[in-house]
C-alpha cells in the first residue's frame, strides 16, 4: 500500500522536469531512528543508480 505522498518534487517539476526518488524511513511513531533514515537514503540512492 501507499506509505507516503511526495509534495516537494511537484514544485521542482514546475521549474525543471525531473524524476524524484525518495525513501520512506518511518511512520512518524516511536520507532523513528537515525538508522532507518540512513537506510532509506541508501536505498533511494541505489534505486536512482539503477534507474540511471
Amino acid at each position: 500500500g501507499l506509505i507516503g505522498f511526495e509534495m516537494e518534487g511537484a514544485g521542482v517539476w514546475d521549474s525543471f522536469p525531473c524524476v524524484v526518488i525518495k525513501g520512506a524511513c518511518d511512520y512518524a511513531d516511536s520507532h523513528k531512528t537515525k538508522v532507518w533514515q540512513r537506510y532509506a537514503a541508501a536505498t533511494a540512492a541505489v534505486c536512482m543508480k539503477a534507474f540511471l
